[in-house]
């Protein structure tokens, strides 16, 4: 069930203290599941963000960053170890916060399906199937150099964020996008794959970091391709406000399973 929401002042414009809140309705939502597991903190870096989000105002023109809005990203504020894609390989528990993009893809999905104005989206490394084709949005932040989550409230109202999580073996994440209603109609059909590259199950691999017997699924296969998904907004005269196409590259990831052998004794130790 849907739990009560307080509007609040969040990062993006504290002057926004309250909002009225009469007349408003969704103007764009999105529900994604995941699997609470070690690639995601067991679910809590998809939670953080859904409670850190909730209630926030998006005044009009103002400009909204999923990194910004979510706040620090580390161990202080709730985040754990998750899931990091390294130049091509999984690393299931490799960085503070991992799995967070379940959060970034829900809210691009609301935001686009609201008519905004995207300003910034970027393509996991590989296609993950919980996502529609062509329409996830990774997040990432090494220090250095940023991927991030941007749209602008192209609109003359406020809009409000609400975001909950619900729990069990399959959990879920929503977001929803409350303003004055715009009149808005958008059509986004999902990609279709193209230049299917087909992905592989490696042969078994004999590991010593794992018990006896013990199997590890270190990488699943997915096939790499590409698509291209395009998102048309209208006003209700008809006219073209947004025409975007959005390209995504997902690159061929080959599967292996690890399984665990007894490590071959060393050399004995001299006696003197």
């Amino acid at each position: 069930a849907q739990p009560n929401v307080e509007v609040v002042a969040g990062p993006i414009h504290p002057e926004l203290a309250s909002v009225d809140t009469s007349g408003m309705v969704i103007i764009g939502q999105q529900t994604i599941f995941f699997f609470p597991g070690e690639s995601n903190g067991f679910g809590a870096n998809i939670r953080v963000p859904s409670v850190n989000l909730n209630g926030q105002v998006v005044a009009p023109g103002a400009q909204f960053s999923f990194l910004r809005a979510v706040g620090p990203i580390d161990a202080a504020h709730g985040f754990l170890p998750g899931g990091v894609i390294l130049h091509g390989k999984s690393d299931h528990t490799g960085a503070i916060g991992g799995g967070i993009c379940s959060a970034s893809t829900t809210m691009f999905d609301a935001a686009a399906r609201a008519g905004l104005q995207i300003d910034e989206r970027h393509a996991h490394f590989y296609y993950i199937s919980r996502y529609p084709i062509g329409q996830d949005a990774t997040v990432y932040s090494n220090g250095t150099s940023t991927w991030d989550l941007r749209w602008t409230n192209d609109t003359p109202n406020p809009i409000i964020i609400k975001s909950w999580t619900t729990r069990g073996s399959q959990s879920s994440i929503v977001f929803q996008l409350w303003s004055k209603p715009l009149n808005r109609k958008v059509s986004w059909p999902v990609g279709v794959q193209k230049n299917i590259v087909p992905a592989t199950d490696n042969p078994v691999r004999y590991v010593r970091t794992l018990k006896p017997g013990q199997t590890y699924r270190a990488e699943y296969p997915d096939d790499g391709f590409e698509t291209s998904t395009t998102r048309t907004v209208t006003d209700a005269a008809g006219n073209v406000i947004h025409k975007d196409t959005w390209l995504s590259i997902y690159g061929v990831v080959n599967g292996q399973l690890q399984i665990g052998i007894t490590p071959t004794p060393g050399p004995a130790t001299p006696t003197p």
